[in-house]
């Protein structure tokens, strides 16, 4: 981090940094630092950037899994969704892609006429079509 140097007066703000500049006052043709300036201690503010860092770090290791106890119950919940109606046994396909499609077009996310897209442009489609031989 580069030195910043502040000097108690000065004849113009054009060599102050512009967060810095709050800090002076016009005072007889010239600028005077007439505020106490307040420096973070940049041993307590490394700390804290990797305390985040290690956070961040944490989170990401973590993201994608589930606890047990909700992986045990996934494979039940979309058996009993299925049955009940809330999802196409077939996955959905290239109906429910050309529906989305549609939606996208219709709230501007996508240009042109729903019709002339091609879902396999847009997804990828093998698994579930191996999966329905």
């Amino acid at each position: 981090m580069p030195n910043i140097e502040l000097h108690p007066v000065v004849d113009t703000l054009d060599t102050v940094p512009e967060s810095y500049r709050g800090s002076y006052e016009h005072r007889d043709g010239r600028y005077v630092l007439a505020k106490p300036l307040v420096i973070d201690d940049p041993a307590e503010l490394r700390g804290a950037l990797q305390q985040e860092r290690r956070q961040r770090r944490e989170l990401a290791e973590k993201s994608g899994q589930l606890p047990p106890e909700v992986l045990d119950e996934l494979d039940g919940f979309y058996t009993e969704a299925v049955a009940g109606g809330l999802y196409d046994p077939n996955g959905g396909g290239r109906e429910a892609a050309m529906a989305d499609l549609e939606w996208y077009t219709g709230a501007g996310q996508l240009d042109g006429d729903p019709a002339s897209l091609n879902p396999d442009d847009f997804w990828y489609f093998a698994p579930l079509d191996a999966a329905m031989k």
